[in-house]
């Protein structure tokens, strides 16, 4: 018999960033892309993103939105980031670098590095509670490129406001 789940997204604490990332591929047309989702201890949105990257598997893209999210962090100054991600093999490369591609090693080496001079803490958060990252990936679909944005998103209005307003998700099990 199913089990209904609560999946919950929480802020950080007072002078940390969250970000909520999503990668994925899509086989059909060989699109990749990153959604990425900066929020404040109050839940307030400080900026978001979706991004076509060049990648070959949702792996690659899942990595890719992470070293992104890092880069786009240490370049305004944000240096107290907790990244979370719905892909359990992105939080396990953290811990074991020979996960990565070979195409993206450099990279995640350099993004390792980096998240030393932070104070850094990454999770990982069901796809339910990741909702604004994920519908962020749905988004690219529809619009390739780059966009960034520093209000919230048509798109991502719903999710963004049940998390805002602390409510739950819920996962089948």
């Amino acid at each position: 018999m199913d089990q209904f789940v609560e999946v919950r997204w929480f802020p950080p604490s007072a002078g940390w960033i969250k970000c909520n990332t999503d990668g994925a591929f899509f086989t059909f047309s060989s699109l990749a892309a990153c959604g990425i989702i900066f929020r404040d201890s109050r839940a307030n949105l400080i900026g978001c993103l979706v991004e076509t990257v060049l990648a070959k598997s949702t792996l690659e893209a899942e990595l890719l939105a992470i070293i992104h999210a890092i880069q786009i962090a240490r370049r305004h100054g944000w240096m107290a980031l907790w990244i979370e991600t719905d892909s359990i093999l992105a939080i396990r490369a953290f811990s074991y670098p020979s996960l990565v591609p070979c195409s993206l090693y450099v990279q995640w080496l350099n993004m390792l590095f980096h998240i030393r001079q932070m104070r850094f803490c990454f999770s990982h958060i069901f796809r339910e509670g990741n909702g604004c990252a994920d519908s962020l990936v749905g988004f690219s679909l529809r619009h390739i490129g780059y966009h960034w944005w520093l209000s919230v998103p048509s798109c991502i209005m719903t999710t963004y406001s049940m998390d805002r307003g602390k409510l739950p998700h819920f996962r089948v099990s």
